[in-house]
């Protein structure tokens, strides 16, 4: 069972029905556990005004250990992994018992990490242990604690899942050709030379396009290659069920996502078991058998759409406007 995520409010407030009722209660009775933001003690949550919790304060580290543990031990010896990740927004609480944990040398995408890994490291001191071989960890480094920290050594028994925002997915992170990608490779690189063990979280669907539908699996096979070179321990993908229906939530995005990346999902998936495979032979039987005769036609098809991505030279990533696809369909002839 997996759980956690953005949820240090609850692991500050306790789980259970009426968050905010409970959390206004706590907040009431002892506002130091709360962030402090420009003099002023903010709520807990994942909402607009919210702050992360004042995990410089002992007590809220113990809370957070015993809230967590409560909801661990509901399944006894049988595996369980906690997933830990600051509530997601960039509002960190001011207090000088914080304050002294961070680096203020580090850079903005890194600010805060020897202040994650203190609790962290007090989370992992908690929660594993030898008698519980079921319990296990894990952080996403994330926003603002993207890199190993300066000062607090991270406990090797958490792994970590590389959150690369902002990458250019339409080239590989080893391609010489891209601008963006050098220091999201060096994020990849910097926790391989820390030892840690290592996941990734993957952003595909966060690309311009109502459907997400862009031919860049030559450049993903080629990253998953990379991974395999730093020994990581996988990847996170995301996707929707192939052929469903998504109700009030259906949308391009969702009703077509299968069909936009089915061809990346299942070269992951072959090349997870057979990373040295020839792309273009692997790729021709693949599409080959999927299109049948229509290959003929669609082969040349994807060539030209695979043309025009590349053409004018641009980079797309998590929130790459809509307005950059633009300048590929400028591929001279593409519209003919």
């Amino acid at each position: 069972f997996r759980e956690g995520g953005h949820d240090m409010g609850n692991l500050l407030v306790g789980y259970g029905p009426d968050y905010k009722k409970r959390m206004n209660a706590l907040m009431k009775e002892h506002p130091e556990y709360f962030g402090l933001v420009d003099g002023k003690r903010l709520p807990a949550g994942n909402e607009n005004g919210c702050c992360q919790p004042c995990t410089g304060n002992p007590e809220v580290l113990r809370r957070m250990g015993d809230n967590a543990l409560a909801q661990i031990e509901r399944f006894g010896n049988q595996e369980n992994i906690r997933g830990l990740c600051n509530d997601d927004h960039t509002v960190w609480c001011e207090c000088p018992e914080c304050k002294k944990l961070d680096d203020p040398d580090a850079p903005r995408n890194n600010r805060h990490a020897n202040r994650w890994w203190y609790f962290v490291n007090y989370m992992a001191g908690r929660i594993l242990s030898e008698d519980h071989p079921g319990r296990q960890l894990e952080t996403l480094v994330y926003q603002t604690y993207r890199y190993p920290p300066g000062k607090v050594k991270p406990d090797p028994r958490v792994p970590v899942v590389i959150c690369p925002h902002q990458r250019c997915y339409i080239h590989s992170l080893t391609d010489p050709n891209c601008s963006v990608n050098p220091a999201f490779k060096e994020m990849f690189d910097s926790w391989h030379r820390a030892g840690m063990k290592a996941t990734t979280f993957e952003y595909h669907t966060q690309l311009p396009g109502a459907t997400r539908y862009l031919p860049l699996e030559h450049a993903w096979i080629d990253d998953l290659k990379y991974y395999q070179k730093l020994n990581m321990n996988g990847y996170g993908l995301i996707t929707r069920a192939a052929l469903s229906d998504f109700g009030k939530r259906s949308s391009p995005f969702n009703d077509h996502m299968w069909m936009s990346l089915w061809q990346m999902h299942w070269l992951t998936a072959y090349y997870s078991w057979n990373i040295d495979a020839d792309f273009d032979k692997v790729s021709e039987e693949l599409n080959s058998k999927y299109y049948g005769p229509a290959w003929k036609y669609m082969k040349p098809y994807r060539e030209e759409l695979t043309k025009a991505l590349y053409a004018p030279k641009v980079h797309m990533g998590y929130g790459t406007p809509d307005a950059v696809l633009g300048k590929c369909y400028e591929s001279a002839g593409l519209p003919e």
